[in-house]
């Protein structure tokens, strides 16, 4: 049922006359759940002549609640009928509310009023549309009145206390956002929040799973992950204006716990980056802090869980004989730089790979045979079943070649080229993301030891829609290209993500890097692709 159909359903007590009509019979076997049993009875009695506002107004309730267009037509006919009868007012502007039309139901609600000035659910109605426009001294001043007119009514009280609720909720939250350790702010709004459920407390003693070897390419059995938790559910940022600070934003709504327990990057960390040209700059970021960093770049074809975890059951010995990558002397050449990696950051890019049509093996395609190979291979998506097998298999083998080795997992924002899995590459897109944000999920919630997310997906693709016109763009704002990440935000992802997982030194060193890169260059840098 639409929402503009509850309105009016929840409606039918407003002001409603207390003698009995005709369509009373057809409205309560509507109301009783036999919709169309009361929407047949209810027109039988306009085919046979009966007919009248009350009718009217009953018909057009039902084919809001239907979501039915023809309602609003009904309703407007109904008020024609008896241009007095404030409660069919009341009935259209719900309907207009439910529509979202604020401006047009505030009007006629007002119109109701006008003609009865104590009806209590035009007084109430009134109320709700003033407080989504943001007119709360108004809003209160006519929940005040309801109030009186039914002081006795728990669901005038109901409504009226969420929508002090909903005004709190956005002052403390505004204080928040001027001054994060405001006590005063965060017991407001734990105060407020109460009313969406008891708190949990946090276990004391996170359970965790470690990878097993076992022969499913899935991780050890699955325990709850050990989510932090607090006495107020986390928001979504609610005022545009905010954005105007993205970090603030950012470092408010979509950093909390993403810090590690202590940090993971230190001056003389050995670290591995892996993946599409998102990873190369952090590579390049951490290698301004003077950090011994390896970076393979990973073409889209190659940019999926599939095909490094291939990569890596080569790099182990699991697949020696790999027709996809070199000779001994390489492997043995990975195998070893791996095993001295402290810190593997993988960026997640496609959730797409080929597959050969007959044996449903994944085949590595390079990007002049695309759409040369169609008879052959079938380019689709992969499910998150398949993904997190794949990443978890991923993570064994690293682990495989150091057992220490702390992981990173990002999904890189920077959409999809192309696809030949559907017709829309927007919609491919789509699902290629949410796929791999899902496998990060799935995987964390594991909670296994030494694995850690960083959200630069979030930043960019969710955080970066709101920002303000004054604001250059998340993405094209060095070049135009739509697939490139603005280089303004890719630094500030970066300097956010060193200061919550590396030591004091490697902060201070991309500070001091960037200061005298800026001196010489102007702060020039190239865009992400």
């Amino acid at each position: 049922m639409s929402e503009a159909g509850r309105a009016i359903e929840s409606q039918p007590e407003m002001g409603a006359e207390p003698r009995q009509h005709p369509e009373e019979i057809p409205w309560r076997k509507f109301k009783s759940g036999d919709h169309a049993g009361g929407v047949a009875d209810l027109e039988t009695l306009l085919a046979s002549g009966v007919d009248g506002p009350e009718l009217r107004l009953r018909y057009g309730q039902m084919l809001a609640a239907l979501m039915d267009p023809r309602a609003e037509e009904e309703l407007r006919r109904a008020h024609e009928m008896d241009p007095g009868a404030a409660h069919i007012l009341v009935a259209m502007a719900g309907l207009l509310a439910g529509q979202r039309r604020w401006a047009a139901a505030a009007e006629t609600f007002e119109r109701a009023l006008a003609l009865d000035s104590a009806n209590l659910w035009g007084l109430v109605g009134l109320a709700d549309v003033r407080a989504r426009q943001k007119r709360h001294p108004e809003a209160f001043a006519l929940f005040d009145k309801a109030l009186r007119v039914a002081p006795e009514n728990a669901k005038v009280a109901a409504r009226y206390s969420k929508a002090l609720l909903d005004r709190s909720l956005y002052l403390a939250e505004y204080a928040l956002e001027r001054d994060p350790h405001s006590a005063r702010a965060r017991v407001v709004m734990s105060r407020a929040q109460r009313a969406f459920g008891p708190a949990q407390a946090p276990s004391a003693h996170p359970a965790r799973s470690a990878p097993d070897a076992g022969p499913s390419g899935a991780l050890a059995a699955p325990t709850a992950r050990a989510r932090p938790t607090q006495g107020r559910p986390a928001i979504f940022p609610r005022a545009i204006k905010s954005f105007e600070d993205l970090e603030r934003v950012v470092r408010t709504y979509v950093l909390p716990g993403s810090r590690p327990d202590a940090p993971v990057l230190g001056p003389s960390t050995q670290v591995a980056t892996f993946g599409s040209c998102f990873a190369e700059h952090i590579a390049a970021a951490l290698r301004e802090c003077g950090m011994d960093v390896f970076f393979q770049k990973r073409s889209e074809t190659m940019d999926n869980l599939v095909a490094s975890r291939r990569f890596l059951d080569w790099i182990v010995g699991d697949d020696a004989a790999s027709p996809y990558f070199n000779s001994a002397p390489e492997r043995e050449g990975y195998a070893s730089r791996f095993a001295k990696t402290e810190v593997f950051i993988l960026s997640l890019g496609v959730a797409a790979a080929y597959f050969d049509r007959h044996t449903g093996e994944f085949a590595l395609i390079g990007a002049q045979e695309r759409g040369l190979v169609a008879d052959k291979y079938e380019f689709r998506m992969m499910s998150v079943e398949e993904n997190a097998a794949h990443l978890s298999q991923i993570i064994r083998n690293l682990r495989r070649l150091n057992p220490e080795c702390r992981i990173v997992l990002t999904v890189s924002p920077v959409p999809l080229a192309g696809t030949f899995d559907r017709l829309s590459a927007v919609q491919a897109d789509a699902v290629s993301k949410s796929t791999l944000r899902a496998t990060v999920e799935a995987v964390m919630n594991r909670d296994i030891e030494g694995v850690h997310y960083w959200p630069s997906f979030e930043i960019v693709r969710w955080m970066g829609t709101y920002l303000p016109p004054t604001s250059p763009p998340a993405f094209g704002a060095d070049d135009g290209v739509t697939r490139h990440v603005s280089s303004w935000l890719v630094r500030m992802i970066i300097r956010l993500f060193l200061e919550y997982f590396g030591t004091e030194d490697v902060v201070q060193s991309l500070a001091a890097a960037r200061s005298q890169a800026a001196g010489h260059a102007g702060d020039a840098s190239t865009p992400v692709g």
